[in-house]
């Protein structure tokens, strides 16, 4: 997208400062791509651009960028509290709604990890090898950690409970990679960064940080965020347009593996509310498909 003569004008200023909001927002909700909210507003090329070239064009282009920057820093300060109550108050139903939109995205992951790009049925050998040994590394993880695994996003808090975190030197290492993993991923369309986090069994954590201003938790989570970014996405953009199929074969087989570790397990008894966020979280990732495939064909 190239520049305009009214670009830093005060509307176009607050249109950035909104779309910062909406992207911020779409990066808190496991599920909803940020990447795919960019390109709806048309400004996903001109940012990744700027992402994987960062050091030298933030220099130009800093007036662009930082509104953006202001605007998902709102959302996530905001929206943040919001998802650490749900996730205090109303874990079950919450993950009912992870789980709807993860069996919900599974088909269009399908097609991009099965057909190529002249939409033909094409399963390789090396595909199908490579969505196994990913489901089972997943399913190994569950096995050999469960308890950890369904603590970070299951056994929540009491909201009257005193706030907790472990600030270990390895925790803290491994916010840096976590924040790495989540942050390369968010700002490819159709792939959500905070799903992935939940995938990891790190959303909650990382939600309750933000909601108590952890800046101890939250440094290293943004380290790993910036590294994310700046390097670990431009291997992520060469290996979706290289080998884009082998690379969704991954993803297919993270995503169907992450569906034990956020399972909640099966109510005692019948109830109604898990059950539609279970539809709600499907239909939000169905929604967003939609959009994403009519964005693509525009």
């Amino acid at each position: 997208m190239q520049k305009t003569l009214s670009e830093n004008s005060v509307g176009q200023i607050i249109y950035r400062v909104v779309a910062g909001i909406l992207f911020g927002f779409a990066n808190v909700i496991p599920g909803v791509s940020g990447g795919t909210v960019m390109v709806v507003l048309g400004l996903y090329e001109r940012i990744i651009g700027i992402i994987t070239d960062f050091f030298k064009k933030i220099k130009t282009e800093w007036k662009f960028f930082l509104p953006i920057v202001i605007g998902m820093g709102i959302a996530i300060l905001l929206f943040g509290k919001v998802m650490s109550g749900l996730l205090s108050r109303h874990a079950d139903v919450t993950q009912m709604f992870f789980i709807g939109i993860i069996i919900f995205s599974i088909p269009g992951i399908f097609r991009r990890a099965a057909y190529n790009e002249k939409k033909k049925l094409d399963i390789k050998p090396l595909h199908v090898v490579i969505f196994l040994l990913v489901l089972a590394l997943m399913v190994f993880m569950f096995l050999s950690d469960a308890s950890a695994q369904k603590e970070a996003i299951k056994n929540a808090e009491d909201a009257s409970a005193e706030y907790t975190a472990d600030h270990s030197a390895f925790r803290l290492v491994m916010l840096v990679v976590y924040g790495a993993i989540a942050c390369s991923t968010m700002i490819i369309p159709g792939i959500s960064g905070s799903l992935v986090m939940v995938m990891l069994g790190q959303y909650k954590a990382v939600i309750d940080a933000v909601a108590h201003f952890d800046i101890v938790t939250l440094l290293p989570f943004g380290v790993g965020c910036v590294l994310g970014l700046v390097f670990v996405a431009k291997l992520i953009r060469w290996l979706m347009k290289n080998h884009s199929q082998a690379t969704y074969s991954a993803i297919l087989g993270f995503v169907i593996g992450s569906i034990l570790p956020v399972f909640p397990g099966f109510p005692a008894a019948a109830q109604a509310a898990p059950l539609i966020a279970f539809v709600i979280g499907g239909a939000v990732i169905t929604f967003f498909e939609l959009i994403g495939e009519k964005q693509n064909k525009a």
